[in-house]
């Protein structure tokens, strides 16, 4: 009996911790809110006027309990499992999550040549021309030649429908240009270095001879302005509903812009090429991509076990690969035929942000910021990790703190009353300050938000406490979410496996059918660009070998996981401890007994996932697109 009492006490104190763990267990109560709380929903979080008073430190040892109690592995474990639930019926009907691209092929890390890649984001067009000479030549195998960086203020916002896609036009223009200038004073300086080395060599031959070397020289500078059109890639950071691998039907910017009314529904790669057209400009789009798919086809080129990718900076997303039949047949609308019969993988934009309601516990200040979002409950996991809402979550903190518990002497910082006010770099340089004193750390905060004087060293750890907390956590359940996304991924993978299995005794498949993954090199073009452009897949076998599944690192299977954004890559900890709290969990796994097969007939728990950064993800990742095209 005295155990029934103690697991009865126990899971009232975690529903007095974790309210949010109620709605999962009760049916939703019908609202009977009046007008005015309906209007109290909207404003700062309120404390009872009799609350206690504590001191900083008792405060503190609250937070950290709330913000550490469901990061240990176990619990963590549990939510993984909960999330992958929560992403199968979206694999079969949904047309906001799990959507698949028209991407279904990885490269091979063999392809080689030269592409333009665009990336328009919300402040920044930026135009590359970048080289690809293959895997095997290391960081030079994947690099950028020339980078313009064009920005897109208010006026070009402004820019109304085919104006927007003009502007885009100039800016490539503008590229193209001083790369030919560029390549032309090198043509002219290798000119001078072979006039050079002819007149050595050829002193003595006749003026004949001099002609005819003279004319070869000319033939090759020909041959190296050819007019082939540029294949361009182009990564796109808005709506679009994709039609092919280079085309996609125009939505809703947003953020201002003024490109889309009157061509809402329009081709996007049509746009971009008459407006090119109009500039008299010889490109052509091969491919268009979010930033997602980007990121995991950039790391995909130097990594062959790359089969996701982690967009983590003001928002967050995660793009994972997996086998066709993983989806079902409607969430790939009217393809052709043709597609369907090459496919065997395809690369799915999972919009990771919109899942997690009702699995991740939340504490009072997160329930405070989702009641006063524009958009409450739409992508709970994104406002508990994601670079936006971390220094949100810790104003609210630090406002009871103040409030409640004396904090900086019950004054309020000046401006930490707007929502949205400390902004995560503030927690960033704390984090980052290892110095006693926190210097640095509190003369960014002073900065930002003035106090009448300056906070004691006690105040400044506070805050220093406060933003580890906050952004282990969301280390913790980002790992949560990426470990359930892998392995939804090794299920599918072996669910195919199987499947495969059972269909060895029927006819062979046609030869030209791609087997999974890894190789890109059917399906690359067999047009050869120019000197400016010139491109084509490796038609050498790999030197180097990989099997087109997980490698094997230290007798075990990885699955690397490309990253991109300011948080993950740039936010002092955060990775590693995020990679942490992923080891934590596979050894989680392998301890409570619970085994998963992956698609070479390993186990799931033996499957080490390494999250590794992708550098200009949306730029390579964009060329890499382009050379990848059907």
């Amino acid at each position: 009996m005295a155990d029934v009492w103690r697991s009865i006490v126990s899971a009232l104190e975690m529903v007095v911790m974790f309210p949010s763990m109620l709605h999962g267990a009760l049916p939703p109560f019908p609202s009977f809110r009046s007008k005015q709380e309906k209007i109290n929903r909207f404003s700062e979080p309120t404390i009872s006027s009799n609350a206690k008073m504590r001191t900083p430190d008792e405060f503190l040892a609250e937070v950290r309990c709330l913000f550490e109690a469901p990061i240990q592995p176990a619990t963590m474990l549990a939510m993984s499992a909960r999330l992958q639930e929560q992403f199968k019926p979206k694999l079969e009907n949904s047309n906001i999550c799990m959507l698949p691209s028209f991407n279904h092929t990885l490269p091979s890390g063999q392809e080689r040549g030269t592409y333009l890649a665009l990336d328009v984001g919300g402040s920044t067009f930026r135009v590359a021309l970048v080289a690809l000479a293959g895997k095997q030549a290391g960081e030079a195998g994947m690099r950028i030649v020339h980078m313009s960086n064009h920005r897109i203020d208010r006026a070009v916002r402004g820019l109304e429908g085919e104006e927007f896609f003009d502007w885009m036009a100039g800016c490539i223009r503008e590229t193209l240009a001083t790369i030919q200038k560029r390549q032309t004073l090198e043509d002219e300086k290798e000119k001078e270095v072979v006039k050079t080395q002819q007149h050595d060599a050829l002193s003595d031959a006749s003026d004949a001879a001099i002609a005819a070397a003279a004319a070869d020289a000319a033939t090759t500078d020909a041959a190296v302005r050819r007019a082939d059109p540029v294949p361009m890639g182009l990564s796109w950071s808005f709506p679009v509903e994709q039609t092919s691998i280079r085309n996609a039907m125009l939505l809703e910017m947003g953020k201002g812009f003024r490109a889309t009314p009157g061509l809402l529904g329009h081709d996007l790669g049509d746009l971009v090429m008459q407006a090119c057209r109009r500039q008299n400009l010889n490109v052509r789009v091969d491919a268009i991509v979010n930033d997602g798919s980007a990121t995991l086809l950039a790391r995909a080129y130097r990594d062959a076990a790359t089969r996701m990718a982690l967009i983590l900076g003001t928002g967050t997303n995660a793009a994972v690969h997996l086998p066709v039949t993983t989806l079902s047949r409607g969430k790939y609308g009217a393809r052709p035929r043709s597609w369907h019969a090459r496919a065997t993988h395809v690369l799915v934009n999972t919009e990771l942000s919109m899942f997690g309601r009702g699995v991740f516990p939340t504490t009072r200040w997160d329930d405070a910021l989702n009641a006063q979002h524009p958009q409450p409950d739409f992508q709970p996991l994104e406002y508990m990790i994601s670079g936006r809402y971390l220094g949100e979550i810790a104003r609210l903190v630090l406002l009871e703190a103040v409030e409640r518990a004396a904090l900086f002497g019950g004054v309020v910082p000046q401006g930490l009353q707007e929502p949205y006010a400390l902004d995560t770099a503030v927690l960033a340089a704390f984090e980052s300050d290892d110095s006693p004193q926190l210097a640095a750390a509190a003369d960014k905060l002073m900065r930002d938000h003035p106090l009448p004087q300056d906070p004691s060293p006690a105040e400044l750890r506070f805050v220093k406490q406060l933003a580890t907390l906050v952004s282990r956590r969301a280390a913790a359940f980002l790992a949560t979410a990426i470990y359930a996304l892998n392995a939804l991924r090794l299920d599918a993978e072996a669910a195919a496996a199987a499947a495969a299995t059972i269909t060895t005794s029927a006819p062979a498949a046609r030869a030209d059918t791609p087997t999974e993954p890894g190789s890109a090199s059917s399906s690359s073009s067999s047009s050869t660009p120019p000197s400016l452009a010139s491109s084509s897949s490796a038609s050498a076998s790999d030197p180097d070998p990989e099997p087109p599944g997980e490698r094997p690192v230290a007798g075990l299977r990885r699955t690397t996981v490309g990253c991109n954004g300011t948080v993950i890559e740039k936010y002092p900890g955060f990775k590693g401890r995020a990679q942490a709290f992923l080891d934590e969990l596979r050894r989680e796994q392998q301890q409570q007994g619970r085994r998963r097969r992956d698609g070479d007939g390993g186990v799931g728990p033996g499957c080490v996932v390494l999250l590794e950064e992708a550098h200009e993800a949306a730029i390579f990742g964009a060329a890499v697109a382009a050379c990848c095209r059907d």
